[in-house]
């Protein structure tokens, strides 16, 4: 990893504010995803109507490779001491603003993606333990977890979350 760029940022800060202290907004997503896509083709949003866009959040490889470079950002700050006794904290930002929302969720909807699907199906084996749970409050004949499909939401330009009454059960989860 580089982490050249930080040192010209931090630099910055100091000199605009020698007295300062600093809480690091760090972004944990690329919008380079040529290579990506290349090595993880499972990993990137899809929407409901095929197209892609960026990394998933869902994605375990992506979430691995965010926690090492987050850690060696924070190590290479540690490192430079008029740098590190600065920082009282950091803002971890992704998705759509750096806000943690899916990347035109408005427009597109969810994140239909194969690493999205295969986090949502562990969630409902934690949630119901047994498919007949889940059978029961959704009212079908699952024989497997796997044989679940991430429900269609339907998208909403007006900016009301259809969410809430579509997945009203389990909002306490």
């Amino acid at each position: 990893f580089d982490y050249s760029h930080i040192k010209k940022v931090m630099d910055y800060c100091i000199n605009a504010d020698p007295d300062g202290f600093f809480i690091p907004r760090i972004p944990l997503y690329s919008h380079n995803l040529t290579w990506w896509e290349k090595y993880f083709p499972e990993d990137i949003t899809t929407y409901e109507d095929g197209t892609k866009s960026v990394v998933s959040i869902s994605s375990d490889v992506w979430f691995s490779q965010s926690i090492e470079a987050l850690n060696n950002g924070i190590d290479y700050i540690n490192s430079i001491e008029k740098y590190s006794k600065r920082i009282v904290g950091y803002h971890l930002t992704c998705g759509n603003t750096g806000e943690w929302f899916y990347y035109n969720y408005r427009e597109k909807g969810i994140d239909y993606s194969e690493s999205n699907r295969k986090g949502f199906t562990e969630w409902l084996k934690k949630k119901y333990i047994q498919i007949e749970n889940l059978n029961k409050d959704w009212g079908k004949t699952f024989q497997d977890f796997n044989d679940v499909c991430i429900p269609k939401i339907p998208c909403n330009l007006s900016g009301i979350n259809t969410n809430r009454v579509i997945l009203k059960k389990g909002n306490d989860d």
